[in-house]
């Protein structure tokens, strides 16, 4: 009988709730043991009962191990199933080029960013803000792409704050062209802040788990010229017409690769296009593609 006393003390100090959850998370760790501390204990008492004391250590060694494996693997899906119901659900959207007529307008800084957008295509677009000091004027074909943060469920931890882009042009022949940051169409304008204001704060948006599209600009070409080129907010502030040289993309194909990362995002979120650049008189085109894979001379479609 004492040595029975003994194990059965044993078997409570190894198993005891209170000083697992005393000694490790307190007391909130209690309630998610008791069903499985209950079960262990009922097989323990059951195999003593009809095995005798000896069987039943060895069951209680082997078993015990296994229980708690089996009860942790539980929590942890659990709390996977949890962290699963809170990510972020971003989804690409066709992309499209709109058609503006901009201008003549000249913003300086006493008089700083200015709708001047008038639709001609017959679909929604959002409106063109013209930065400080930048002359604008002509018929501009605007091509983007958008995302938007659609989870399962809706709810505020899903959120994808502070999302940045970048976007890299690839030649047909799979070598980059270059690589720049991207611009959020519905943020603030840099043509809204002084001439020497930071502007790196306008390439950060909160993706707001609604659903609602978020637009991205991708390229612009005015009708007439022969090139398009890329842009983002460090053009529309400080280049004349947007028009970047270092980001010219003549008459030809290009592969665009659009990466977005985020907080709360867990891995970058990416989208291939193909923009065509017409040539004179001709627009551009921007659709969905396939993505590329590295080799040794650049990128090749897969």
């Amino acid at each position: 009988m004492a040595s029975l006393a003994r194990f059965w003390r044993l078997v409570i100090y190894i198993l005891s709730p209170v000083r697992w959850a005393e000694e490790a998370h307190g007391w909130g760790t209690l309630v998610p043991m008791i069903p499985g501390i209950g079960v262990v204990l009922g097989l323990i008492a059951l195999a003593v009962t009809l095995l005798g004391q000896p069987v039943a250590i060895v069951a209680f060694v082997l078993g015990v191990p296994l229980i708690m494996s089996v009860l942790a693997g539980f929590k942890l899906l659990t709390k996977i199933e949890r962290f699963e119901q809170k990510q972020p659900g971003l989804v690409f959207g066709d992309p499209n080029v709109t058609k503006v007529l901009i201008g003549p307008v000249e913003s300086t800084i006493a008089s700083a960013a200015v709708n001047t957008a008038i639709e001609m295509s017959g679909e929604s677009s959002p409106q063109v803000q013209l930065g400080q000091r930048i002359h604008v004027k002509g018929e501009v074909f605007i091509g983007r792409s958008q995302v938007s943060n659609d989870p399962e469920n809706r709810v505020p931890e899903a959120q994808v704050g502070d999302a940045v882009i970048t976007i890299t042009f690839i030649t047909k022949d799979g070598k980059e062209a270059f690589k720049l940051d991207g611009r959020w169409t519905e943020n603030e304008q840099p043509g809204t802040r002084p001439q020497l204001a930071p502007i790196d704060d306008i390439r950060r948006r909160d993706l707001i788990p609604n659903g609602e599209p978020n637009n991205i600009d991708v390229a612009l070409k005015y009708e007439g010229d022969d090139c398009c080129y890329a842009f983002n907010d460090e053009t529309c502030k400080y280049v004349e017409g947007w028009r970047d040289p270092k980001y010219t993309l003549p008459e030809a194909e290009y592969q665009v690769h659009v990466v977005l990362k985020g907080v709360a995002l867990p891995e970058s979120a990416e989208e291939w296009l193909v923009l065509r650049n017409l040539g004179k008189d001709r627009g551009i085109e921007l659709e969905r593609s396939t993505p590329l894979v590295p080799s040794k001379e650049g990128s090749r479609p897969r």
